[in-house]
This record gives structure tokens, sequence and C-alpha cells, in this order.
């Protein structure tokens, strides 16, 4: 439809009362139908208010699907955008650059996968990391192959893995790190917490083959999964079980000299002891009490008699 010459143009100007209905206004009406249909415009064209032209409206015309209308700025024309968004979204889905002023979908991922980086973003259950930082100043670095560092510069570092945690007043934990340029390795404990044993060993998840035991304030040894040997709170070291286990053998791995301050005390009466090849035993006879020695050619001495 053709609207030339302008339907209803006035020649009159406008009056002085801004409420009532005037002759430029009857002018822009007709400038807008001009512009709606007296233009050949294809379809998906848009009409906005322009000021710069002759009736005050022009048209912007359709580009590519998937384009969108954006600002120019202030009492600039409007303008398509370049970047083409899809028309479609699932739930948790994320929206990505998939290639030159083009954005996409990138689906969600497993539960458990984390978005990882590179050339397209992509969810993976296994990410490669050189390092990872905390906001306490830890950094956690992996970029040595098999081996994982722990570290902040020269501050000392220390990991504290959990038995139990209330809060951070109750609690049982275990250490392992540097303190005052010592290494430790123990047990902690906070408010109702209990500081758990220490149990080191080989084969520890089932019957240990050797082991050492911290609890309290003993240490126990277990080789072989022997209860032998203990370091006691008042420090005595002393057997588990009472009259088992030596110090020393015969004529190997033995001590070699033993320096007492106080006295040395044996049982008081023992069956006599047979020789021993390369060596003197020294006991109290049970059959009459005296102190003897028997040598290792078996020749039997008495010490002194209990009389």
């Amino acid at each position: 439809m053709s609207l030339t010459p302008p339907l209803f143009t006035s020649i009159y100007a406008d009056g002085p009362d801004a409420t009532k209905f005037r002759p430029s206004d009857l002018n822009r009406i007709t400038g807008l139908l001009t512009a709606m249909l007296g233009t050949s415009n294809p379809t998906g064209a848009l009409l906005f208010r322009d000021s710069g032209a002759a009736n005050g409206f022009s048209w912007v015309e359709p580009v590519a699907a998937g384009s969108y209308m954006r600002s120019a700025g202030a009492a600039a024309a409007p303008a398509w955008s370049t970047l083409t968004l899809p028309d479609s979204a699932t739930a948790g889905d994320l929206m990505v650059a998939t290639g030159a002023n083009a954005i996409g979908s990138l689906a969600t991922g497993a539960a458990g996968t984390v978005l990882v980086g590179g050339s397209t973003p992509a969810w993976s259950a296994t990410p490669t990391l050189t390092s990872v930082g905390f906001s306490g100043g830890a950094v956690l670095e992996g970029s040595t192959a098999n081996v994982i560092d722990q570290r902040n510069g020269t501050t000392a570092q220390m990991f504290r893995p959990y038995n139990t945690f209330t809060n951070s007043t109750n609690y049982e934990r275990a250490i392992f790190g540097y303190s005052g340029n010592q290494l430790y390795i123990g047990t902690q404990k906070g408010g109702t917490g209990v500081a758990r044993a220490i149990f080191i060993g080989t084969n520890v998840t089932g019957v240990p083959d050797a082991a050492v035991s911290i609890q309290g304030t003993v240490l126990d040894f277990y080789p072989a999964n022997l209860a032998s040997w203990r370091m006691s709170g008042t420090g005595h070291f002393v057997n588990q079980t009472d009259n088992t286990y030596d110090v020393g053998q015969t004529n190997a791995n033995r001590p070699r000299h033993g320096h007492f301050a106080g006295y040395l005390a044996i049982g008081d009466g023992i069956d006599a002891p047979g020789a021993g090849t390369g060596e003197a035993r020294i006991y109290v006879d049970t059959a009459d009490g005296d102190l003897k020695v028997v040598y290792a050619d078996g020749v039997v001495k008495t010490i002194t008699v209990d009389s």
C-alpha cells in the first residue's frame, strides 16, 4: 500500500495547549503510518524511532537466525548482534561458546564429574590437576610423577586426618607434619575426645607381621605378632608376659656389657640349668637355695650358701 502524498498532513502550527490534540501530532501519526505501510521492507523487519529520519522512524532489516537485538548506545539505532544464541535449553545445561560468535549449550555432566578447560570445556570424572590451593595457604602440588607435595614456601605444613569431629574444640585426630622444625607423628584430642593409640607395623590389616603400639604412656612391641616387650609409663623396659622372653641368645646377638648402679635381681630358686656352650650360668638352685654357677664344661660351683 502506498501513501504518496502522505495522508492527513497539516499545514497549521500547533496551539499553545499541549494537552490538546495538535496538528504536529497528526503529522507524526501520518509519518508513522507512512513508515509502516508505505515501504517494501521484508518480513521480520523492525520499526524504531529515528530522530534523524524525515518522518521520525526507520527500519532494522532482519538477519540470520539466532541474533538478538542489542543497544548500540544512547541516541544510536539498535542493531542486531553478531553473536548468535540458541532458542532452547535443557535444565542444568551450561552456556558455552561453540565457535566464533556462536553460543551453544553444554549438557550437564554425570554425578561426581567436574568441568575442565581446554579447547572445548568438558566434564571429567578424573581431571588432571597440577596443583590445588586452599584459602589457608596450603598448596597440594602434583607436578612430579606419582608424588604429591604439600607446601607453602617456608611455612611448616601439618596434615590432620580426623577420627571424629564435632567442632573445632571437640575431636579426635592424627597429625603428621612439622612444627618448630620438628616432625610430629601422633594423635591429638579435644573436648570429650580420646587420645587414640598409634599402631605402626606391616600387614596391619590382618594379623600383623611386626608392629609397635603406642597407647597412652605405654610403648608395646609385637615382633611376629607376639606381645613381647613393653616400655612402661614409668620408664621400665619389661616383658608383657612374665618369664617368657630373653635378652640376647646363646653365643649370638648378645649385649656386650651390663652396667648397673644398683643390684642384679634373679629368681630365687630354679631347676639347675644345663651347661651353655661358651658361657657360664648363674642361678639360685631350688634344690638347696644356694647361689651357684654352671660352667660351659658342666662343672657346677657354689658361690654362696643359703644359710
